[in-house]
């Protein structure tokens, strides 16, 4: 079984019409999208104030701060 709106909700051209949806998804990725930036710019920030720094993991650092931007 298939899901229809009513026809009242559809507007006439439906590739210029932003549903709830459709904000609600855009909100999502944005959130996500920034949760995403904050990690990656802690975990280089530790690696960058690691440098320098004697006996400092900078291996482990460098492959968490690879992981937080390429996921």
């Amino acid at each position: 079984m298939s899901f229809r709106p009513p026809a009242s909700l559809l507007s006439s051209s439906l590739g210029d019409s932003v549903t709830p949806l459709d904000l609600e998804l855009a909100g999502e990725k944005a959130d996500a999208l920034g949760r995403a930036g904050r990690k990656a710019e802690e975990a280089l920030q530790k690696l960058a104030n690691a440098r320098g720094v004697d006996n400092a993991p900078i291996d482990a650092l460098l492959h968490a701060a690879a992981d937080a931007v390429f996921g």
